[in-house]
């Protein structure tokens, strides 16, 4: 007998604990589980749930698959993408990504498709620098003067991005 059950059997309950009915197995389930009427441990039921195909459910799988589905934060709608297109080609100077996106909520304002709330066409923050940085030039600008320069550590400078019909001088 081991500690846990002398403390059990002398305090609490005086049964001892049952075994796992599996012969293979002979581990002793816990004291809730044999309370409950349960007679597999939880490595043969899971065993006994893969044979029959039976996938497991629960919070935890499902959040490890809607992770797995998602692709990381990187991945953006298709609407997303087109909407991204359509703004860029009417920058006609560099824009920061939060300007980018002002012109995006503007432009999903204009439209006249009411029934798009927009939650699954505007990207978030780091969506939208990830795919400008990806299919857009980009630079660093001073944020006082606005003219190009060289990064720096000072945070005095901002990156933006612009399409092909800018040209930088």
């Amino acid at each position: 007998m081991s500690w846990f059950d002398t403390i059990k059997a002398t305090t609490v309950n005086t049964k001892p604990r049952k075994v796992c009915v599996n012969p293979v197995c002979n581990t002793k389930l816990t004291p809730s589980a044999s309370s409950k009427g349960i007679e597999l441990c939880g490595r043969c039921t899971r065993r006994a749930r893969e044979k029959k195909g039976v996938k497991r459910t629960g919070a935890f799988p499902k959040f490890l698959n809607s992770k797995i589905e998602k692709k990381g934060s990187r991945s953006m709608s298709i609407h997303a993408k087109k909407l991204i297109e359509e703004v860029m080609l009417e920058v006609t100077e560099p824009k920061t990504p939060r300007e980018i996106l002002e012109l995006m909520y503007d432009k999903m304002s204009e439209s006249k498709n009411n029934f798009n709330t927009g939650a699954s066409t505007i990207p978030t923050r780091n969506e939208l620098k990830y795919y400008l940085g990806k299919n857009y030039n980009s630079g660093y600008f001073d944020k006082i003067t606005g003219k190009p320069r060289k990064q720096s550590r000072s945070g005095k400078s901002i990156t933006k991005y612009w399409g092909d019909n800018y040209e930088l001088v």
